[in-house]
């Protein structure tokens, strides 16, 4: 089947290379089943919905550039087409970009429709069809081949349905033109529906407190999914292996960040900073660094676009200006806007990759800015890189990616071949008429050829054309693919950092009621980059808190009221019916925690999961108790009281043990007399304390803790 499979993409003018990426992408453990073994459509549709775009499973399926999303979309169409070869129906299942431009594509089922409704490259076709909705109206259209798709849009019947949604197309028995068209819901839109209340259900900011040893690190990865992954997180609850796997896929993935907090933490750090750094000509120049923040926002924000060529445009892409032809229009800009190209001149150069001695000798005659202009277009403009079309100074007029790296084409109706020098550009949009100066931060463009424009940024760009109300080509597909999926950022020790210094104006920003699309949505500009920022709804934020470094009380006002805090207190009950050698841990640990709120408060408590290495299997032996009294315990109360060594005897309880079972004695070895001679009478008269190292090799020193006679125990008192 794996053959059939690639013969058949082969078929569809699929490169081997994407044969072989699509083969690896089905063969791998993705989908919990061998999908070369099913050919069941609806659990297949199903499979597919689970990774698409806005799928439960998104972020595998958008491993590869898409590879694993695009091979299971693939061999649906394959599996489609084989059990379609005698049918009289075909189905397709809405994706996110079909369902918001109103169109549906049959690039897999293309052969269901006869040749003549098929038009050929100019939009025409010998006839047309007719589709009947089930509320009678009817529709005449034609198949688009080049796009792949029904020429008709129905953006007002695709404007209720989610993602996945299943179109159905029967032969109208009766009537030979006529095709009847139906739509029912799909598994995504169920699974996605309950995947986004569940969500809901979790705050966008909240804080995890408590004393260390609590599990708030640990905690934090059930707090993600209950977020990002819900289903798996109520299907698993208890499943740690389970749930940490899914944790590390979503971090891979970008869906979760991870930062940790310290005093030395800065907003350059969070949100964005300058970088300095020495260009190809060996220049100082500052570039905007974006920080962990601005980075989640701008991946929540994404919005993926493809076009003909089907290449993604990257939210960081190179952005590029050239003038084709000079201002305003032209024969060679519309000659380039038709044919998916972008042209310049200099012709006496000849072939750039391939110079020989006069184009040498030319190119070192060129002024700096042409020189720049030529060697730029032929050996830095990439593909996927974003071209910017201008009509003018401030204005721009189409835009488009790069889909072919530079090649020489000498075109003798194009003004006697003096334009040779081509790239191959998917022209996304064409008739724009934008203001640049907003996007450049101010400035217009100069009369260079080509250069790229370090201050464009893609999402910014593109957001511009959007609220234009430009109209994209047929072929560009603008899919909002973070649209609903939630990020999480998680930010260790939050209340370690100066966070007025951090958040900066963003403390406002991240309230629900300032966030984008709320009524009282607010947006700032940013210092550095001068870019509009506003924080979308779809990202959440998880901070853990130590208390023992700050109570809840001596919070920032500002943080304190724009998150939801939860308690995280050491659980004792864990550790119940933990023995070691007749101990119980959970016991002892609730009673020193009970001598600490005492002394000083609940927030220094001793957190269980210093001693959840007792629970493993085997673990539960007195070297394994000592160490972590010696390495943990006693360290952690050090430093809560200030090294008042008795308090630390009161909450181990030493005062109550025989001598050699006390953690803390004293010290009968220094003699301050001889430290001091002759004044030692002048001395305050104070008691000197030390560890005792054999008591942590007693286990009558751990059974004294809890005030239990230690004596009782026969055995080792002999």
């Amino acid at each position: 089947m794996r053959e059939l499979f690639k013969q058949w993409l082969l078929k569809k003018n699929y490169t081997e290379n994407t044969c072989a990426n699509y083969l690896a992408a089905l063969g791998a453990n993705h989908f919990g089943i061998d999908v070369f073994q099913c050919s069941d459509i609806a659990q297949l549709e199903t499979l597919y919905a689970d990774f698409g775009l806005r799928g439960v499973h998104a972020d595998i399926g958008n491993k590869g550039n898409g590879s694993v999303r695009n091979a299971l979309g693939r061999w649906l169409d394959f599996q489609r087409e084989r059990q379609q070869e005698q049918s009289d129906c075909f189905r397709v299942a809405l994706t996110d970009g079909a369902i918001r431009n109103g169109y549906i594509t049959v690039n897999g089922n293309i052969d269901f429709f006869p040749a003549a409704y098929i038009a050929d490259d100019s939009g025409k076709s010998q006839s047309t069809f007719i589709l009947i909705w089930p509320d009678g109206e009817r529709i005449e259209t034609r198949i688009l081949g080049q796009h792949g798709r029904i020429q008709a849009r129905f953006n007002k019947r695709f404007s209720a349905l989610r993602p996945g949604a299943i179109v159905t197309i029967i032969k109208d028995s009766e009537q030979q033109n006529c095709y009847l068209i139906s739509i029912t819901s799909s598994q995504e839109a169920s699974t996605q529906k309950k995947s986004s209340e569940l969500a809901t259900m979790a705050q966008l900011n909240q804080i995890l407190y408590g004393p260390p040893g609590t599990g708030k690190t640990y905690h934090t990865i059930n707090a993600a999914l209950e977020i990002l992954d819900p289903p798996l997180l109520q299907q698993n609850p208890h499943d740690r292996m389970a749930l940490k796997t899914r944790f590390n896929e979503l971090m891979s993935n970008g869906r979760i960040r991870f930062v940790t907090f310290h005093q030395s933490f800065s907003y350059e750090d969070f949100v964005e900073g300058l970088r300095a750094e020495n260009n190809k000509d060996g220049q100082l120049r500052y570039k905007v660094q974006d920080g962990v923040f601005k980075q989640i926002v701008r991946d929540a924000k994404h919005v993926e676009v493809t076009g003909q060529s089907k290449v993604n445009v990257a939210d960081d892409v190179r952005v590029w200006k050239i003038s084709i032809g000079g201002t305003g229009n032209s024969p060679l800009k519309a000659y380039c806007l038709q044919n998916g190209q972008a042209r310049i001149g200099w012709p006496d150069l000849g072939d750039m990759k391939n110079l020989n001695e006069d184009g040498e000798r030319y190119l070192n005659s060129l002024g700096s800015n042409d020189r720049s202009t030529v060697t730029s277009f032929a050996n830095d403009i990439a593909i996927g890189d974003v071209i910017v079309s201008i009509n003018g100074q401030d204005s721009i007029g189409a835009v488009g990616v790069v889909t072919r790296d530079y090649y020489y084409d000498e075109v003798p109706e194009l003004a006697d071949n003096h334009y040779p020098h081509s790239i191959g550009v998917d022209w996304l949009y064409k008739d724009l008429d934008l203001p640049a100066k907003p996007l450049n931060d101010g400035k217009t463009f100069t009369q260079k050829t080509v250069y790229e424009l370090h201050r464009f940024k893609w999402p910014i760009l593109l957001d511009t054309i959007l609220r234009s109300g430009a109209k994209a080509e047929e072929s560009a597909q603008i899919t909002s693919s973070a649209a609903n999926l939630p990020f999480v950022l998680i930010i260790d020790e939050i209340n370690r950092g100066n966070i007025s210094r951090i958040f900066g104006e963003l403390i406002t920003l991240i309230e629900s009621s300032k966030r984008a699309g709320a009524e009282e949505s607010l947006s700032v500009t940013l210092p550095y980059s001068k870019e509009p920022f506003s924080i979308p709804g779809n990202v959440y934020i998880i901070g853990t808190m130590n208390t023992t470094d700050r109570s809840l009380a001596g919070l920032d006002i500002a943080l304190r009221r724009r998150f939801a805090f939860k308690e995280m207190p050491p659980k004792p009950e864990l550790l119940d019916g933990v023995m070691v050698d007749g101990v119980d841990i959970g016991a002892m640990l609730r009673v020193m925690n009970q001598r600490i709120a005492v002394l000083l408060d609940r927030d220094h408590c001793l957190g269980h999961a210093y001693l959840m290495p007792l629970v493993v299997e085997g673990g539960n032996t007195l070297s394994k108790l000592a160490e972590i009294f010696q390495q943990n315990i006693i360290p952690l109360l050090q430093e809560y009281f200030f090294e008042d060594w008795e308090r630390i005897r009161w909450v181990l309880n030493d005062q109550s043990k025989a001598g050699e079972d006390a953690f803390v004695i004293e010290d009968v070895d220094l003699v301050v007399s001889a430290l001091f001679p002759g004044v030692q009478d002048k001395l305050r008269p104070t008691k000197r304390w030390c560890l005792n190292p054999q008591a942590f090799q007693r286990i009558n020193a751990y059974r004294g803790i809890g005030g239990v006679n230690p004596w009782t125990d026969k055995s080792e008192q002999a």
